[in-house]
């Protein structure tokens, strides 16, 4: 969806309204209706860490900025402020850490500008 509103923008940039089949008026209700319908779709509760060198796509955060908030430390006075869990098989070495969305989102809103 995102694709669709990015090129209905790019599309009404290029326009020149003399005699094309879409008005100016319409690509905007276009566009308005996709960005629209793109906020209804539903985000996931539980997020993975995004890759290294990478960004979480719902907050825009680094690997290393997401594993700040979610581990005590100093910084937060050893209390993590985003909820997470950790997956792990008994035994095993290596597990998968998941990041309640809900709770980074309303962190970072909560967030003094």
């Amino acid at each position: 969806m995102k694709e669709a509103v990015q090129c209905a923008r790019d599309l009404l940039a290029l326009c020149n309204f003399d005699d094309d089949a879409f008005s100016a008026g319409e690509l905007r209700t276009i566009i308005a209706r996709a960005e629209a319908s793109d906020v209804s779709v539903k985000r996931p509760e539980w997020i993975r860490l995004p890759r290294p060198r990478e960004k979480c796509p719902y907050s825009g955060l680094t690997r290393s900025v997401m594993n700040e908030l979610i581990s005590p430390n100093k910084a937060n006075g050893y209390q993590a402020p985003v909820r997470s869990v950790s997956l792990r098989k008994r035994h095993a070495i290596r597990g998968v850490r998941l990041i309640h969305l809900t709770s980074l989102m309303s962190y970072l809103e909560n967030q003094k500008p």
